[in-house]
């Protein structure tokens, strides 16, 4: 039996205030737009966590795995840059920015 090498992910869970929303549409565009731009830029997985019902704020995750924990930090930084320029670009502000390298051991089959 082979040994798998160990997995790392990396994980973002981000508050996003949008001061500029007036209505969902407006808190759809500005979640949507950070989501499309993480994607495109650093090929991760983005999700909206809700809340769906409040137009002034969103939770936003991105999650990616990697071979090693230089790289899964190394990602991370490299969201919270695209996510701070874009900050100051895109009229929202970010309240919270949680971002965790999770191991997992030699993988078993």
């Amino acid at each position: 039996m082979r040994d798998i090498p160990k997995l790392f992910i990396a994980v973002v869970i981000m508050t996003v205030k949008i001061p500029s929303a007036g209505s969902l549409k407006d808190r759809r565009q500005v979640v949507k737009s950070l989501i499309d731009l993480l994607k495109k830029r650093l090929n991760v997985s983005v999700v909206d966590l809700g809340p769906d019902n409040i137009w002034d704020l969103a939770y936003i995750a991105v999650v990616s795995a990697s071979a090693s924990v230089k790289e899964a930090e190394s990602l991370l930084d490299a969201v919270e840059r695209h996510v701070l320029l874009a900050e100051a670009k895109n009229g929202f502000e970010i309240i919270n920015f949680d971002r965790e390298v999770e191991c997992y051991g030699q993988i078993e089959n």
